[in-house]
């Protein structure tokens, strides 16, 4: 460690700090694309397709690369001046080589980078989007220093090709089926030639067919025929089968027997085979396994390889999954669907589909099915740790571990069991002045049993095409705030999940039962609730006995379309049955307080409401919009909402420019200090963003946006004068923010940060006009969030 940093010194100031002093003879490095200049540029969005693809096959990251930028470079270029001091070195220590084996930089040179292959390369990709008479050139720009060089790149586009005409040239059978979805072509007239929506329609073709019965249809045998010659700039476009199709793939094949082999491990015993460690040599052992316990059914028969006097799983969970049935034509779809069933089940590591010809007669037209199929560990720990900073200006650890047991009864059912638990010190001056401890935790113990189809009361759903699940799932928590309060809440639910297409999704929950049990209150607490006996009755001693149903559209998952949407439509209802039996018995609808069990329940009904669009701009850039809007209505049998039922705005996932509970209801300030994000919540919410995202340097991206809403109160409340919608004008009600952010896309995670600044707050801050934010400084938000907020 002694000799590290004089080496280190020595090394950097021996050349001189040079970049260039030990570079190949004749070699030049390369320092970036100086600009990538693009001519006759129209605007559209096939254009900025074909320019992202462009840019691509001309990008490359020149040493000390900011990002993996082509053109931003992090000054010093402490790995060059490494590499300079120390490769030529003749004698050099082990600890020297080591210092640039881990620090050096091998120089970027113009030759590897090889510019006129890359044009060569943007050229062609250019014609593949229809840019026929379009090039590019490339010019080296010599630095002060002669040995550097950057990459200017002429982009010439030219007028684009459009498709004038699509003619199709299929018949009979094949004819029918491709005419019948062409509602879902990739080809229409006036769009741009595109290579890339050529391949998409050769794939919908295919899978059109392969959905029908043609099993062994490929997308090598669809020709395309192309005239660009007769009209200028427009190609006339036919599509056909290719001649020499083979006839087993104009022929509609239909499902034979079924045979399933269900193995315990990849270490179940084998037959003794003389074998090596190729792919196929590994999956004939895997065939010659001791299957030694089978049970044969109509139109199949499943087969055993286990250690252990039970079947593995039971004969009715494997078949109740299979979309595919013996006598029906093949399917591509029920295969997905079918190996997407028995992957729901998370019962299997391995499941693998072997379809074969029944014999090798040219009238053959039955494919026999061989499924194999191998078992998962049957238990699962997952461990999840955490650090949080809330906006109330505590911090703390937080963790999880859940334990799964997955099927658990022999039919694909998974038992799970979780604890979590964490812990919050106060970082700010809200310290009560009557508790020597303010410190905030939670432990919650959760056990939950999910069956994967739906399971009534008497019977139970199976024959779906659709991933299906019913779970059952009991929770207590023990909540302790700070200063205020603790929360113990007991929670039980019975939960649906299914879908009616891959676009759309339900939930219902027929069953959910909370009950909440306030306890150890603080004075500080009791003088808030003193004066606003609502936040009391929403945080007391009830029963919350409620069902609930969601409704989810989403159609993000096609990335063929420039514009999609996300809606959600939550209703969540609770105690009206309990209401209506308690009517019939004699009490009146409108009496409140009424108890179960010696504890009063809450009667309420909740809608939310959320749409989500993303307009996509270019290949890299895309507007996203979010409306939401909410509400709480209360009756019967109570005034007042649950806590955990309230709305409330705020947040790196709202109005970024204000912390969570930290405005509302309506022009409310809390003047008093009495707890704000306890006491700032509503039962009517609106709420509207907008999100401009546009790529910055390679990863990284940039976000503009304008966030807006409040929450209202829906009947007045003395306690927050201003708080319900009938006190003041609607729009001075509303907050606005705006702001700028950055989200680095690792692909599998995006890490974001956004800077909000108020714009208008709700209440009155001592200023007058719309922008009354009292100091711009303390108007600023800062927020850091995984993942996009909407």
């Amino acid at each position: 460690m002694k000799r590290l940093f004089p080496i280190l010194i020595a090394s950097l100031l021996l050349v001189g700090c040079s970049t260039t002093s030990n570079l190949p003879e004749g070699d030049i490095l390369y320092t970036g694309i100086k600009t990538i200049k693009v001519h006759d540029q129209e605007g559209t969005y096939a254009e900025s397709v074909a320019l992202g693809e462009v840019e691509a096959a001309l990008a490359y990251a020149p040493n000390n690369s900011f990002m993996g930028s082509s053109s931003l470079r992090m000054p010093p270029p402490v790995g060059l001046w490494i590499y300079n001091s120390m490769v030529n070195k003749e004698e050099t220590s082990g600890f020297s080589r080591w210092i640039l084996r881990t620090f050096g930089s091998t120089p970027v040179t113009i030759a590897a980078v090889n510019p006129k292959t890359r044009t060569l390369v943007a050229t062609n990709t250019l014609q593949n989007y229809g840019y026929f008479n379009g090039r590019v050139d490339y010019t080296l720009l010599t630095q002060k220093d002669p040995k550097k060089q950057k990459i200017r790149y002429d982009v010439y586009l030219g007028q684009p090709y459009m498709l004038d005409s699509i003619r199709y040239a299929y018949r009979g059978t094949q004819d029918s089926i491709i005419r019948a979805n062409m509602g879902d072509t990739y080809l229409h007239t006036d769009d741009q030639f595109s290579v890339l929506n050529l391949q998409l329609e050769k794939d919908r073709i295919n899978s059109d067919l392969r959905n029908n019965g043609y099993y062994y249809y490929r997308t090598d045998y669809i020709r395309y025929y192309a005239d660009s010659v007769q009209i200028p700039q427009r190609v006339k476009l036919l599509v056909q089968p290719d001649q020499e199709t083979p006839a087993r793939a104009n022929r509609q094949w239909y499902i034979g027997n079924i045979s399933t082999y269900v193995r315990q491990n990849t270490s179940t015993r084998t037959k003794n085979i003389n074998t090596g460690d190729s792919t196929a040599l590994a999956q004939a052992r895997q065939r010659m396994m001791a299957y030694d316990d089978s049970v044969s059914y109509a139109g199949g028969r499943i087969s055993y390889a286990w250690q252990g006097d039970k079947q593995p799983i039971r004969l009715g969970a494997l078949l109740k999954n299979y979309a595919i049935r013996p006598r029906e034509l093949f399917s591509q779809e029920k295969v997905a669907s079918a190996t997407s069933q028995l992957s729901n089940l998370q019962t299997f590591s391995q499941i693998q589909f072997t379809f074969t010809p029944r014999d090798t007669s040219a009238l053959c037209d039955t494919l026999d099915l061989r499924v194999d199929a191998t078992m998962d560990k049957l238990y699962d720990v997952e461990l999840e740790a955490g650090f949080t900073q809330k906006s109330n200006s505590q911090i703390g650890p937080n963790g999880k571990a859940t334990l799964t047991r997955r099927n658990a009864f022999g039919r694909g059912e998974v038992l799970s069991v979780g604890l979590k638990g964490s812990y919050e010190w106060q970082t700010g001056n809200r310290v009560s002045a009557n508790n020597s401890r303010p410190d905030s935790w939670e432990a919650a113990l959760e056990a939950s049993l999910t069956y994967p189809w739906i399971q009534l009361p008497f019977r139970a759903l199976h024959r779906s095409r659709q991933p299906a699940s019913t779970t059952l799932k009991v929770s207590i928590d023990n909540l302790k705030r700070a200063g205020y309060y603790r929360l113990l809440s007991f929670g039980a639910e019975i939960t649906y999940n299914f879908r009616s297409n891959s676009r759309i999704s339900h939930q219902f929950s027929p069953i959910s039962l909370t009950y909440n049990k306030l306890m150890n209150t603080s004075a500080r607490f009791d003088s808030i609730t003193s004066v606003n006996p609502a936040l009391y009755v929403s945080m007391r001693d009830q029963f919350i006995p409620a069902i609930q149903y969601v409704f989810t559209y989403d159609n993000s998952t096609n990335a063929s379309l420039r514009r999609t949407t996300r809606f959600v439509a939550t209703v969540k209802e609770s105690a009206n049955i309990i209401s209506g039996v308690s009517v019939l018995c004699g009490s009146s609808w409108g009496q409140e307080d009424k108890e179960i069990f010696g504890t009063p329940y809450s009667q309420f009904l909740k809608v939310n409401l959320e749409l989500i669009n993303r307009f996509r701009l270019t290949d890299k850039s895309l507007i996203a919009t979010r409306l939401q809007a909410g509400a709480v209505f209360t009756y019967g049998n109570s005034s007042v909402a649950p806590y955990s039922e309230l709305l409330y705005v705020g947040g790196a996932n709202s109005i970024r420019a204000f912390a969570v509970r930290a405005i509302g209801p309506g022009t409310y300030v809390d003047t008093e200090g009495r707890g704000t994000f306890l006491d700032q919540s509503g039962d009517f919410k609106l709420e509207a963003n907008v999100e401009y995202r546009f790529p910055l340097v390679s990863n990284l991206y940039g976000a503009l946006f304008v966030d807006a809403g409040n929450v209202w109160l829906l009947k007045k409340d003395d306690s927050h004068p201003g708080g319900s919608l009938s006190e003041v004008p609607f729009l001075k009600s509303i907050a606005l923010g705006t702001g700028l952010g950055f989200r680095y896309d690792m692909e599998f995670l995006v890490l974001r940060v956004d800077f909000g600044v108020g714009i208008h707050a709700p209440y009155d801050t001592g200023k007058s006009g719309y922008y009354n934010m009292p100091d711009f400084w303390d108007s600023i938000g800062f927020h850091f969030a995984v993942g996009y907020p909407f």
